[in-house]
């Protein structure tokens, strides 16, 4: 389906690149980055990326929840991971689902306030927001915390957020 539509499109959308999956040596890169040091050595690199498909994306999230698990943690230096855990830990192997299911936690009212957010675009007033949901202001206060908590908002400054793309998905 995107195929077809990118083929329609074609030379509107100017130049594109197509990125393949990253490998074994540049997702240890990103893990190490996320714990605070590029050059860290990440033995568990090779089973994130097989995990992940080398998807970057997938990768810094299966991080996350791993340190959220209790999988990883520091220790003198180094990083010690809960092989077992890592084994069972269970997370989608693709974007879409991965947010769908962080959605999933949130109650109803914070889900239709990100809905709300969702079909603004990816930049949203919040002032905008609060004026078409039928929400008391803290309830979307709250739901804007819970989008950026499950990382699928970012603050852009004090009354903008940005929604990721994959949230639109």
């Amino acid at each position: 389906e995107l195929s077809a539509l990118l083929g329609k499109l074609g030379p509107a959308l100017g130049d594109q690149i197509e990125l393949g999956p990253l490998g074994d040596e540049a997702i240890g890169r990103l893990i190490g980055a996320q714990l605070g040091d590029v050059d860290a050595e990440v033995p568990f690199a090779p089973a994130i990326a097989r995990r992940t498909h080398g998807n970057p994306f997938l990768a810094v999230e299966y991080v996350r929840s791993m340190l959220e698990g209790g999988l990883l943690r520091p220790s003198w230096g180094s990083w010690l991971v809960d092989e077992e855990g890592l084994e069972v830990l269970e997370l989608p192997d693709n974007v879409v689902s991965l947010v769908v299911q962080r959605l999933r936690h949130l109650d109803e009212s914070s889900r239709e306030v990100l809905r709300a957010a969702a079909a603004f675009g990816t930049d949203v007033e919040r002032g905008h927001l609060a004026a078409v949901v039928d929400h008391d202001p803290q309830v979307v206060l709250d739901a804007l915390a819970d989008g950026i908590r499950v990382r699928v908002l970012e603050r852009l400054g004090p009354s903008r957020i940005f929604l990721r793309q994959v949230a639109h998905e």
